[in-house]
């Protein structure tokens, strides 16, 4: 058409008034003995004022039967690599404007029949498969899903998501490999956000969605078993800083509220070392982090507070029973110190407003064994371990102090008492109680000093006693007092 439209050109087969239309073939002829078949190409004319023409490959709509089917297929050949299946949106050179999209959808499944309606029809995108049997070049296809590229915008994102139900649960999304084979090794899973040059680099965030009438999904992290060599670890590391003044990144691992008014309970945190059939159970190390060129940091264990009408939760350290041998020690002890102090060790029982005091006990072990003691409770002070002439070391003290009363009944409210009694026995001799001063090897030995306070204003001082025990088949015992020689 000179100044219009040119012609239309349109190829239709023949309608069959009671029975099928004539089908339309467009093909090449097969090639000769020495030559390849010719090329079928449908394109449509470049456009000089508005969008080129469209090519649409539709099959008609059917009733008692289902669409026709689409099929491209590309032949085999038996030279190089199989012929390419392409599709490429078309770029766009205009400001502002998107590439071309390319969209693949599956049918949908119309029929809303309640009893076996219309199911949606699935995506399958499968890469070729390698039939080779050399295992070091013959791999199967792979499948890239790649986003766009950006000169200086973001980058294409890649998203995954199942399908929604209107009425029932949105579909599950798998990410699997497959089974290996008879001599290989199953493929891995790599999950990596890509590095960044101005700000933050991508997270990674693995969330069970909010459930109504059921619980949160659970998150698993499981490595499979093996039969060879140590288990595979589980490795959580949070990210290094080099920035000036500030920490490297916390791990926070936080179990779930129990937000009923009715019985909810907070969630455990169980962290347990695996177990050793034949040889020992893995160990269990919490350590804090070394300060290259400062203080180490603090390992702090502590029950939370309780709430308006409960009680803190126990704090328990405790070993194993053993089956063959001792069981396992508990051990506190601080560290050495250069430049100052040893750390302290202080045990201490809080304060209560109803009933007694909580109680401070130190039990040794007993013992079944013949011939064998029970444990001994050994409270030794620090040496001082100075040798200086002018003011050397000292040695620490050991105070034993009962409880004081601060009641103002006259007939109950007495201060503690300290008693040290000997152990007892079934036939052999009681337990000696031994008071004895330190020995010095250059000057004096300690005063044994043994005293009772001096009175209130209305009342008398209290009593010494030194009384043995009455005998039943012998003398009883002396009791001695007597100066050292001089």
């Amino acid at each position: 058409g000179e100044s219009s439209t040119g012609g239309e050109m349109v190829l239709s087969s023949g309608v069959g008034a009671e029975t099928s239309s004539g089908a339309v073939s467009v093909h090449t002829a097969d090639a000769g003995t020495s030559g390849v078949s010719g090329l079928v190409r449908v394109h449509t004319g470049v456009s000089s004022d508005g969008a080129s023409g469209g090519i649409d490959l539709e099959t008609g709509s059917a009733s008692g039967g289902a669409g026709g089917s689409v099929t491209v297929t590309v032949g085999e050949g038996d030279s190089g690599d199989g012929g390419d299946f392409r599709v490429v949106a078309g770029g766009s050179t205009a400001d502002g404007s998107a590439g071309g999209a390319v969209s693949i959808t599956a049918g949908a499944g119309l029929s809303s029949d309640s009893s076996d309606g219309g199911d949606g029809g699935a995506v399958v995108v499968t890469a070729g498969a390698a039939y080779g049997e050399n295992a070091e070049s013959d791999h199967g296809g792979a499948i890239d899903l790649i986003g766009g590229a950006a000169e200086v915008g973001v980058g294409g994102s890649v998203s995954v998501v199942s399908g929604a139900s209107a009425g029932t649960s949105s579909g599950d999304v798998t990410l699997d490999t497959a089974d290996a084979g008879t001599d290989g090794v199953s493929g891995s899973i790599a999950a990596t956000t890509g590095t960044s040059s101005n700000g933050t680099s991508g997270d990674i965030a693995l969330t069970t969605g909010s459930a109504t009438l059921g619980a949160g999904g659970d998150i698993s992290l499981l490595v499979g078993s093996g039969d060879t060599g140590a288990g595979g670890s589980v490795v959580v590391g949070a990210g290094d800083s080099s920035a000036d003044d500030a920490a490297g990144g916390q791990v926070l691992i936080q179990a779930g509220d129990g937000t009923s008014s009715t019985g909810g309970a907070g969630g455990a945190v169980s962290v347990v070392a695996g177990m050793g059939e034949s040889s020992t159970g893995g160990e269990m190390v919490l350590s804090s982090g070394v300060g290259a060129e400062t203080s180490s940091g603090a390992v702090s264990v502590h029950t939370a507070d309780a709430g308006t009408s409960g009680v803190s939760g126990l704090v328990r350290v405790h070993t194993g029973v053993s089956s063959d041998g001792a069981s396992g020690g508990i051990d506190l002890e601080t560290g050495s110190a250069s430049g100052g102090a040893g750390g302290s060790v202080t045990v201490t029982v809080g304060e209560g407003d109803s009933g007694d005091g909580g109680d401070f006990r130190v039990v040794a072990g007993g013992s079944t064994a013949d011939g064998s003691a029970g444990g001994a409770v050994s409270i030794t002070a620090g040496a001082g371990l100075s040798s200086d002439s002018s003011d050397g070391g000292d040695g620490g003290a050991v105070v034993v102090t009962a409880g004081a009363a601060y009641g103002e009944n006259a007939e109950s409210d007495h201060g503690g008492a300290i008693d040290l009694i000997g152990g007892a026995a079934e036939v052999g001799v009681g337990g000696s109680v031994s008071v004895v001063s330190g020995a010095s090897a250059g000057t004096s030995s300690g005063d044994v000093t043994l005293d009772t306070a001096d009175a209130g204003t209305d009342g008398v001082s209290g009593s010494i006693a030194a009384t043995t025990g009455t005998s039943s088949n012998g003398t009883s015992g002396d009791i001695a007092l007597t100066t050292g020689s001089a």
